[in-house]
């Protein structure tokens, strides 16, 4: 079953996308923040019986007529025990949107041996353990998000997410980076770039590994964060 997971990024979106795996569905990654015509038309494309959302979001999926079952995480059930599923490495696990810069929005699909494959292979090179954190900056419809969520769960580490304001002010970023003892970042090159005039306050941060893809990476940006992060790589 495809589900929709129409929540911005947060520790009930990440739930969400476990619980949605662990039950057996699909889940596809919808922005709130969308247009209320591209939501409905990727949600009634995909012919989705249930979205996952909040109650704001619900309400105005709602008014725009999306005809899925629309359920709020907030008051959603807890089951006592997970619910089982014989799954097989083959099935599906997510379908995620390109951005439709080149025209309609076209949807990849997944399967879990190659997601696998993919996070064991980063876990392996990184080197990966329990005492990694990671500070979630990426959106859930961008695909770097796939790690994000489940490669350092996988590896027993910890993730951070980062607030919307947060986003906002690259000096919370690289205050959160030291404080919360960040010791995995991964994002777009862009995203990376706005830490750089934070960082000369940056003190014995425990940062070791940066994860740049999506984009070209500018020419002094690795060496103007190793010259604040110290163990990183």
């Amino acid at each position: 079953m495809l589900v929709g997971v129409c929540l911005d990024r947060s520790p009930e979106m990440i739930v969400a996308l476990l619980a949605t795996l662990k039950a057996g569905g699909v889940y596809v990654p919808l922005d709130p923040k969308w247009p209320r015509q591209r939501l409905r038309a990727l949600a009634d494309g995909l012919t989705l019986r249930l979205v996952l959302t909040d109650a704001e979001t619900r309400r105005m999926l709602s008014s725009a007529g999306l005809e899925a079952t629309l359920v709020d995480t907030t008051q959603a059930f807890v089951r006592a025990e997970p619910p089982s599923h014989d799954g097989k490495s083959s099935d599906l696990a997510y379908v995620i949107f390109t951005s439709g810069s080149t025209g309609t929005p076209k949807g990849v699909a997944m399967r879990h041996d190659t997601v696998v494959n993919t996070l064991e292979w980063i876990n392996d090179t990184v080197q990966v353990d329990e005492r990694d954190r990671l500070l979630f900056v990426t959106s859930p419809c961008f695909d770097l998000s796939v790690y994000d969520v489940f490669g350092v769960l996988a590896a027993g580490g910890q993730i951070v997410v980062a607030s919307s304001e947060m986003l906002e002010d690259p000096q919370a970023l690289v205050a959160s980076i030291v404080e919360e003892q960040i010791t995995i970042w991964d994002s777009a090159p862009t995203a990376a770039q706005q830490l750089v005039p934070g960082l000369a306050t940056v003190r014995d941060a425990c940062l070791r590994r940066v994860l740049l893809s999506g984009d070209w990476i500018p020419l002094k940006l690795p060496d103007a964060l190793k010259s604040s992060f110290e163990r990183c790589t």
